[in-house]
């Protein structure tokens, strides 16, 4: 009884079957009566399914175990990022650089420029469309 009430559209759908087949196949049955009753049952079936879809949009609304980790991971990383942003408050700026400005103010330090290698000219390749093969040459 539990699988019936956990399926009733697969259940009510195969009930609709073997009726509609018992009409056609067997002679003397009220086949009016029974295509009838088939009737109902699809809309039975109708009903049924428009219960399981909305059991289906209700599941898909909950939070999925992976979702309820992932907010849980990002609640613990806001809290440490709070709580570090409060101990960076309390403590002074610490600068490695050696300039005269006070602690805790911005500023910047300038980089030594890139020097670039001497540039050369690219390899070229010529390709055989024979065999596939690359030749190349600098």
């Amino acid at each position: 009884m539990e699988e019936i009430r956990n399926n009733p559209a697969k259940y009510l759908g195969i009930i609709g079957a073997v009726l509609a087949l018992a009409a056609t196949y067997i002679p003397g049955l009220p086949t009016e009566a029974i295509l009838a009753v088939v009737a109902a049952l699809i809309g039975g079936g109708v009903a049924a399914q428009k219960v399981e879809d909305g059991k289906t949009e209700e599941a898909l609304m909950e939070a999925t175990p992976d979702e309820m980790a992932m907010e849980r991971q990002m609640n613990l990383l806001a809290s440490e990022n709070a709580m570090l942003q409060e101990q960076q408050q309390e403590r002074p700026a610490e600068c490695a650089c050696a300039t005269s400005e006070p602690p805790g103010e911005e500023h910047t330090a300038e980089m030594e420029p890139v020097r670039d290698a001497p540039l050369r000219k690219p390899d070229v390749a010529d390709f055989s469309l024979e065999d596939g093969r690359a030749l190349f040459r600098l």
